[in-house]
């Protein structure tokens, strides 16, 4: 193996591995980002399934649409941060109130508000989607945190793809 005499500036060297590192942490959040996002589509989803009658979809795309978006942040080129967002305020008016019951209502997994469970003349039980929306997303977070190394690979396999002036990815 032939030995390389290149020399090699300092200022060129970490330049070269902060856009590494960028790379691997920006793949990283980008890639925790859509799959959160995605749980999120399909907690949804399953909530809606998991309930009939079919007319009950009457307002389907306001929680599949409106409900929550990809979120992605990278603050001072340091700082990664990659998840859902849920978003009650970009839903319809109908579904603008100051306690977001309908809103909290639906990702806690209960098909109705909370006024529907019990009046002052009956009890009613409200059908309730065991595991949640919100658990869903958050036992997918939780996968996440555990398998983190599956992740950053993902993240270097990105950063492998860039060009360097001064070092070699393999």
């Amino acid at each position: 193996m032939a030995s390389s005499n290149k020399q090699v500036s300092l200022k060129e060297l970490k330049a070269d591995i902060t856009k590494y590192v960028g790379a691997v942490m920006s793949g990283t959040a980008g890639r925790i980002r859509d799959e959160l996002t995605n749980e999120a589509a399909l907690s949804i989803a399953k909530f809606y399934n998991d309930y009939d009658p079919i007319y009950y979809h009457r307002h389907y795309y306001n929680f599949t649409k409106n409900s929550f978006e990809k979120y992605y942040v990278n603050a001072h080129g340091n700082i990664y941060h990659g998840g859902v967002r849920l978003t009650p305020e970009k839903m319809d008016d109908i579904y603008q109130d100051p306690t977001q019951e309908v809103f909290d209502s639906v990702y806690a997994g209960f098909h109705g508000v909370s006024s529907m469970f019990e009046t002052p003349y009956s009890f009613t039980v409200t059908r309730v989607m065991k595991p949640s929306p919100m658990e869903l997303i958050y036992k997918k977070r939780d996968d996440i945190v555990r398998n983190i190394d599956k992740y950053l690979a993902y993240g270097k396999e990105k950063a492998k793809k860039q060009s360097y002036s001064t070092i070699t990815v393999r």
